[in-house]
């Protein structure tokens, strides 16, 4: 069901994002995976290393749905 929904619209149904380090509201996310939010760049860095392996498979499996749903529309292209 949630494939749906694009991340925008169901982001809309949750509570406002906090920090991952501090709890404060956050109002900046992860450039790379999306996923992980932080009210300054301070919080970020001190959460770096418990992220970054989360970071990772969060990127890579993004990147796998991409590339699945890629192949997906060339086969119904041909």
């Amino acid at each position: 069901m949630m494939k749906l929904y694009t991340d925008e619209v169901f982001e809309e149904f949750l509570e406002d994002p906090k920090c991952a380090d501090c709890g404060q509201p956050a109002t900046q996310r992860c450039s790379k995976c999306r996923q992980q939010w932080y009210c300054s760049r301070d919080c970020q860095l001190r959460q770096w290393k418990k992220h970054k392996p989360m970071c990772a498979l969060f990127t890579m499996s993004t990147e796998e749905e991409k590339s699945k749903t890629e192949n997906t529309k060339e086969r119904q292209k041909e």
